[in-house]
């Protein structure tokens, strides 16, 4: 699918072309009912391979030889690769589509990235931001592919195949199984004839392989951890919220949950003032929500001094949620005049606008029907919506503390 989105008096152009193909996508059903299985990393590794163009040449060096900018990166459910650009656009469009379009691999230059994801792992491995949203995933996803590393884990990077690569480009890397999405002062037609040509050039013979993506196991959530690093003076919490994801619409179910949990739990409500001006909790309080074609959870971060105390007093609050008296109307116009005006700002940003949209796809969400969906969300809808999430919901604890 092809997504243009002209913006007339910006400078540049941000050009994004995502699959639906992330790290938990380590399991494959076949057409004939034969199950696969793959080292967890796989996506993320074929995203770094593919910068070896087929002719030995670097595809990062080429897009500085344009005067772009390119990059790349993989999620849960997607591999995105992006560039930015002031000119010469088609040119652009066209070696990102030359990126993606063959896997150029041989056995020494396998080996050689296996050694350079493993420093890659390991230097996440010094963030306690990251291993504070690890710890919690791994809470709340006990022996998936959702808690391990989107990079995966050294020991079974060393496993991976020249094979399984091939595999799993074959499966997924596939025009019906790809977006590109273009943001920015353009001429759509001659765009669109740029993007025609470079799509009959590159993809015309590539292949199909049928498949279907392994829905993740059901898990037992395991309730409370804690571990003890160096290098920090003040505990870390994590309060995980696992829950399952029932909306048609992601993008409507991710807008509720963020009035619903700002409402709750944003700086503006009267927790949030009354354990900030208790020194219970600091700016580092936050939330994060996650939804996917296979998942859904919610984080709640903060440092404090009473990781126990705090965790119990955010379940109870949890649990009366829908009795808080954060939950009027007025309360709810503030919250979600801040995401509107949020939503605003992101127009006047191409590349993050371009992410944005990307995004919400394969879902078959539009991120520019926000500001109507946020006009037709009322708060008996955000309510039932959040009640709805905890009704499922499994909780977990994850702390980190000083040693």
């Amino acid at each position: 699918m092809i997504y243009l989105l002209p913006k007339e008096d910006f400078k540049e152009v941000t050009g994004v072309l995502s699959l639906n193909f992330g790290s938990i996508d380590n399991k494959l059903t076949l057409i004939d009912g034969q199950e696969k299985s793959y080292p967890v990393g796989v996506a993320h590794f074929l995203e770094h391979k593919l910068f070896e163009l087929a002719d030995g040449k670097d595809g990062a060096l080429e897009f500085v030889k344009l005067g772009s900018e390119v990059n790349a990166f993989t999620s849960f459910e997607q591999t995105s690769y992006y560039f930015t650009a002031k000119d010469q656009i088609g040119q652009n469009i066209d070696l990102l589509f030359q990126l993606i379009s063959s896997l150029t691999i041989t056995a020494e230059s396998v080996e050689k990235e296996k050694a350079i994801i493993a420093q890659e792992i390991d230097m996440y491995q010094d963030d306690t931001d990251y291993l504070l949203y690890s710890g919690a995933l791994q809470n709340l996803y006990p022996e998936t592919s959702l808690a391990e590393d989107i990079a995966g884990r050294k020991e079974e990077i060393k496993t991976l195949s020249i094979k399984d690569l091939q595999e799993n480009y074959a499966h997924f890397y596939q025009p019906q199984n790809m977006s590109l999405v273009l943001v920015g002062d353009f001429d759509v037609n001659e765009v669109y004839n740029d993007i025609d040509k470079s799509q009959k050039r590159h993809f015309s013979n590539m292949g199909r392989s049928d498949s279907c993506r392994t829905p993740l196991t059901k898990t037992q959530v395991i309730p409370k951890r804690t571990v003890s690093v160096p290098d920090i003076s003040r505990p870390k919490l994590v309060l995980g919220i696992r829950s399952s994801y029932n909306s048609q619409s992601l993008l409507k179910q991710k807008l509720a949950l963020q009035l619903f949990f700002a409402m709750l739990f944003g700086w503006m409500s009267k927790s949030y003032q009354d354990w900030y001006e208790a020194g219970k909790i600091d700016d580092s309080f936050d939330f994060e929500i996650e939804l996917g074609s296979r998942f859904a959870f919610v984080l709640l971060f903060l440092d404090t001094e009473e990781p126990i105390a705090m965790a119990r007093l955010l379940k109870q609050k949890l649990s009366k949620a829908g009795q808080m008296m954060d939950l009027t109307e007025k309360h709810f116009n503030l919250v979600k005049r801040e995401l509107y005006g949020e939503f605003l700002r992101s127009l006047d940003d191409v590349s993050h606008l371009a992410s944005q949209f990307s995004s919400y796809v394969a879902d078959g969400s539009n991120y520019l029907t926000m500001a109507d969906l946020l006009e037709q969300l009322t708060l008996a809808d955000v309510v039932t919506i959040g009640r709805e999430f905890l009704k499922e919901a499994e909780m977990t604890e994850f702390t980190i503390s000083p040693q």
